[in-house]
């Protein structure tokens, strides 16, 4: 489809632009504006791209050609009419409520409790009781408790260890799960399932960026969802 427009040979016209940026997982991204020549005129090819250990998976790939008014997507294999004046590069707008909310919400119903089963271990012959348990972030002073998760069927040890009063308390907590599925590694700050809240991490999607999940020490999730337009890493908010 290019060859249809441009014709043969085609070439790069000048420099790339752009870059290829490496992180400590060895995740690459590469973000490269291309000049692009052909018999029968000019282009810019705009590719986002990214690889772990297997192949490249591009997220954008783009052919402009300014001279015919067509954008070439080589991804879905389309070519659409194309106003030149109104290609945006980056995307510069306030964040706003993502596109597919096109209709008024109810509030969130998540109040930072689950249903579960727990007993305390800090009281002798404690008797398990059904009810709502509290997620990390929401947690104040000392556990010593196990609860069994409704939600995912895990089985939860939560402990704290050390506890400092100061202006406000900072308690290190320490929290196994029977179910570790969110890395391929389970072995955490405590060992084996077990972590505290001051290593939890990001996850999310890559390639298209589309949201991001904070994995608590318990392996439970908070969700955020895209909110800016466009699917790179960049411009994402």
């Amino acid at each position: 489809m290019v060859v249809q427009f441009l014709g043969k040979p085609l070439k790069i016209a000048s420099s790339v632009d752009g870059d290829i940026t490496h992180d400590e997982t060895g995740w690459k991204e590469a973000r490269l504006t291309i000049p692009t020549q052909g018999p029968k005129g000019d282009a810019i090819a705009y590719v986002i791209g990214g690889e772990g250990k297997g192949p490249w998976i591009f997220s954008s790939f783009e052919v402009l050609i300014q001279g015919q008014h067509k954008k070439i997507d080589l991804i879905s294999g389309k070519a659409v009419e194309y106003d030149p004046t109104a290609y945006i590069k980056l995307h510069t707008r306030a964040a706003v409520p993502a596109e597919y909310n096109n209709a008024p919400l109810p509030a969130p119903r998540m109040a930072g409790e689950f249903p579960c089963v727990f007993a305390s271990l800090d009281k002798p012959r404690s008797a398990p009781q059904f009810g709502k348990c509290a997620m990390p972030t929401t947690q104040t002073g000392d556990v010593d408790r196990v609860e069994a998760d409704l939600r995912y069927g895990n089985f939860v040890l939560r402990q704290t260890d050390l506890e400092l009063n100061d202006v406000f308390d900072v308690p290190l907590n320490r929290s196994y799960r029977s179910n570790d599925w969110v890395h391929s590694n389970p072995v955490h700050a405590f060992g084996r399932n077990s972590n505290h809240p001051f290593d939890i991490a990001p996850v999310g999607t890559r390639n298209p960026y589309t949201y991001l999940l904070i994995d608590l020490e318990d392996g439970d999730l908070l969700y955020f969802d895209r909110i800016s337009k466009g699917t790179g890493y960049s411009d994402a908010v």
